[in-house]
């Protein structure tokens, strides 16, 4: 082989290596870059290694907690929030990973993550009483910090929350499909890491979590590294690790308890996705049942129904929301009145 085919050859076999290196420097100092002109608009807390953003609006007592679902932010929260902070102190976060905040130790399952916002509240001082709002995934980790710290915990609010068997009774067909998502997450995050999201557009944030209003926001902080990486990291334990927690913790429990369902859209997104009429109807019929469910957990709950809304009620019909946490904090001062 001659001097000059060794040099070509050289050059292209170097050129992944170049391309890589590259991407990432991009990727880093756009990074640097957006965080610079979109500083976190809450406080950044330490949490023991790494700092979380919370946001609190309003004064009072109890104060109301709200933890988002996989892979969204306190952004979620944007259309209930305001609101429900003319009733009493209200604070959303974004888990370690999202949002502006840090990356935290892995596994990214609820206990690590209840263990993460029970630090954060202590840090933060905000004394109990909680009364906790979990959206999706984030009803697993309201539900196991409600499990965890009992006596921190006087209300609850389940706002189309994940449930701890839907893994093990959704259709087959289902957990075909999302064991193709996870793969996806898995070259997402690859590839963001070398700034190839960044270039195609594709913030890791579900879009339908975030309002048009914020967009501006959530799309800089959105193409973070951390945050695809956290998104399959929690997704990775959603149906093992993190389920099995939050059924090894059930227990019945006699404060307010509102739980909001939505989904009305449920089987018509999975037949869009690729699942067959029959799978999508049939996980519609375990969502309906699972939701029920969940209404069991307390003595004193309410189940409503949102017949408006996709997985999104927060968004789409946020006034359920604020509806909820009105009901709760209701049964709660009515019940301190009478003592």
């Amino acid at each position: 082989m001659s001097r000059r085919a060794r040099e070509i050859l050289f050059v292209l076999l170097s050129l992944p290596f170049l391309v890589a290196i590259g991407g990432a420097a991009y990727q880093m100092v756009c990074t640097q870059r957006d965080t610079a002109d979109y500083p976190p608009p809450g406080l950044m807390i330490d949490v023991g290694g790494h700092r979380l953003h919370l946001v609190c609006q309003g004064k009072g007592s109890p104060i109301v907690i709200m933890d988002a679902g996989l892979g969204d932010s306190w952004l979620t929260w944007s259309k209930t929030q305001p609101e429900i902070a003319t009733r009493t102190q209200v604070c959303s976060y974004d888990r370690a990973g999202f949002g502006y905040s840090e990356p935290g130790p892995w596994p990214r399952d609820s206990k690590q993550i209840v263990a993460e916002l029970h630090a954060l509240l202590k840090a933060a001082d905000l004394a109990p009483p909680y009364v906790l709002v979990g959206h999706s995934f984030g009803g697993y980790n309201t539900r196991l910090y409600a499990s965890t710290f009992p006596t921190e915990v006087v209300g609850l609010v389940l706002v189309d929350a994940s449930h701890e068997d839907q893994t093990r009774l959704f259709p087959a067909g289902l957990t075909a499909l999302t064991s193709g998502w996870l793969s996806g997450m898995r070259w997402q995050a690859r590839r963001a890491a070398l700034g190839l999201e960044r270039v195609r557009g594709i913030p890791a944030y579900d879009s339908p979590s975030v309002p048009a209003a914020l967009a501006d926001i959530a799309a800089p902080i959105g193409y973070r590294t951390d945050w695809y990486r956290t998104t399959l990291g929690e997704f990775e334990t959603f149906g093992t690790l993190s389920a099995d927690e939050v059924r090894s913790s059930r227990r019945p429990v006699d404060f307010p308890l509102v739980v909001v369902t939505g989904s009305s859209t449920m089987a018509k997104d999975l037949r869009a996705s690729g699942l067959s009429q029959a799978d999508a109807d049939s996980a519609a019929r375990v969502w309906r049942y699972l939701q029920n469910d969940e209404a069991t957990l307390s003595s004193r709950s309410w189940h409503v129904i949102a017949e408006k809304s996709s997985h999104y009620v927060n968004m789409d019909q946020p006034e359920l929301v604020i509806a909820a946490v009105d009901t709760v904090l209701a049964a709660i001062r009515r019940a301190a009145a009478a003592r």
